[in-house]
């Protein structure tokens, strides 16, 4: 009993070390992630994996402000918005996790969802694109720029 009581708190510490609470602010990543939702980070998923689009990150946007976005494109890639559609690498993107959004907009209204166009860009080196899910209310790398790894925090657990 008591090596499992050891076990146990020996786990326990060493998750509370690797991951970290955040509450989200703001609509950006809605519908997926809401104002004053508890997420947890992983401080050191990417010590050994790799970025893969769809990821949820949070980063450290300025010195006093830390963003929660998704990984749309890699380095080395393009990536253009024209409307609803993402582009990359000039294929459609396909975005299971923004389908029942894109819906409910199309059926109220004839103005895409996302009504941000950007010109095609081709994203640096140690560097991921990111966009809120919420595409038309998201400071992201459309204004921010590709964002460097050196600011990535982790990954957001889902």
């Amino acid at each position: 009993m008591e090596l499992i009581l050891v076990l146990l708190l020996s786990i326990s510490v060493v998750y509370g070390e690797h991951h970290k609470p955040y509450v989200t602010t703001g609509p950006s990543m809605e519908p997926n992630y809401y104002q004053d939702q508890r997420i947890t980070v992983d401080l050191v998923y990417y010590n050994d994996h790799s970025f893969y689009r769809g990821d949820v990150i949070v980063f450290q946007a300025t010195k006093d402000k830390t963003y929660i976005k998704r990984v749309i494109a890699l380095p080395g890639e393009t990536v253009r918005i024209d409307g609803d559609n993402v582009y990359i690498n000039g294929q459609l993107l396909y975005e299971p996790y923004l389908q029942s959004a894109l819906e409910e907009e199309a059926a109220r209204t004839k103005v895409p969802y996302n009504y941000r166009n950007m010109k095609e860009i081709t994203v640096p080196e140690h560097t991921v694109f990111v966009l809120g899910d919420n595409r038309s209310n998201s400071l992201d790398s459309r204004d921010l720029g590709p964002v460097s790894f050196d600011t990535i925090l982790g990954k957001v657990n889902d």
